[in-house]
């Protein structure tokens, strides 16, 4: 069993055997340190996000066997929404154009790919422009640049027969098309992935004694960490629930302070995370901030009591959405600890007032 946190990238390698309109087999291995003209590469992202959902995204390619000019670029995705790798099996699903995240485990496999747009692809990995942050936004960009020209998943399975902390081990296969009519398809057998966690670079530590602060018209966040060569930046988390807090913003490693600049009134969630290139710590404690200007009625916070708090506080009483601690406070105008079609009466009345 495996439990991963932020984002990190295992080396390994990948084959499978395809038939049917296209009839072949593909394998490949890691990205060699030197990428002038590779004739193959892949690796594993696991990266674990805002909800808690581990996401392994294995993009691989290698030189086409017929037309050596051109390579084939093969793509797995599974999520596991409790952020623990361990032996499970998921049906693949056909990807979902508008949250290509959004699916447990789909597949994709592009053949006979130009030169010249593979490279396209995989430079920001090289130069360094894809990092922890970025990361999702580079593959999805990807996989959309790809989808047209893509076999698709159809139908299928993928299994991890062993997880770890050390290592991932799985297999695949599936039917798959291309858009279009009539369906072009291909019969993916003997699936094989193996990837192993890189160990050469030690664990980072978390910032420590993060505190946070209301500065008047801002946050101030402070923290602490040991100056070392390893860290390149911190990344700041935010969010308005303390279950679920993203992403936010990053500082460079000399600094120790972060400005959050005129938050709306709530109570505002922090951590932060320190990293090293690809490499992201656990996270710090979560820090809570307090921003108080509640006004009974204003519960969307524009200064004004009108049909529009009314409109949001029935999403609260419909729960079609929940709302944050200040929300509920300005909703709650009777104050008697919930949110009802008396504080609507109140309001209308503060309305026609």
């Amino acid at each position: 069993m495996c439990f991963l946190y932020g984002q990190s990238f295992w080396p390994g390698e990948i084959s499978f055997q395809y038939s049917g309109l296209e009839n072949g087999s593909f394998s490949a291995r890691s990205l060699p340190d030197s990428l002038e003209l590779p004739t193959e590469g892949t690796l594993a992202s696991i990266t674990m996000d805002s909800l808690g959902s581990a996401n392994i995204i294995i993009p691989s390619f290698m030189q086409n066997q017929i037309n050596p000019d051109t390579y084939d670029v093969f793509i797995l995705y599974m999520k596991d929404e409790d952020g623990v790798i361990e032996n499970q099996s998921w049906d693949v699903d056909l990807i979902d154009t508008e949250n290509i995240f959004g699916i447990d485990a789909t597949m994709m496999f592009m053949t006979q790919v130009d030169t010249t747009f593979l490279f396209s692809l995989i430079d920001p990995i090289l130069n360094g422009e894809v990092n922890t942050e970025n990361w999702n936004e580079y593959i999805t960009g990807v996989i959309a640049s790809i989808l047209v020209e893509s076999y698709l998943s159809v139908s299928g399975t993928i299994t991890v027969t062993q997880g770890s902390e050390e290592f991932i081990t799985g297999s695949f296969s599936g039917l798959m098309g291309e858009l279009g009519w009539p369906p072009q398809i291909i019969y993916i057998e003997d699936g094989q992935f193996e990837y192993e966690n890189p160990v050469v670079v030690p664990n980072l530590d978390p910032p420590s004694n993060v505190i946070g602060e209301n500065d008047g018209d801002n946050i101030l966040i402070h923290w602490e960490y040991p100056d070392t060569a390893l860290i390149t930046h911190f990344n700041i988390y935010h969010g308005m629930h303390n279950d679920s807090i993203p992403y936010f913003s990053s500082v460079d490693f000399n600094n120790r302070q972060f400005i959050y600049d005129a938050p709306n009134p709530g109570l505002h969630f922090f951590y932060l995370t320190a990293v090293s290139g690809i490499l992201e710590s656990q996270p710090s404690n979560i820090i809570s901030v307090l921003i108080e200007d509640i006004h009974p009625g204003d519960v969307n916070f524009d200064g004004t009591v009108n049909v529009l708090d009314i409109v949001k506080m029935i999403t609260f009483i419909l729960e079609d959405e929940i709302p944050t601690d200040s929300e509920f406070s300005a909703s709650d105008v009777n104050g008697d600890n919930t949110i009802n079609i008396l504080d609507i009466v109140l309001i209308v009345h503060m309305i026609l007032d």
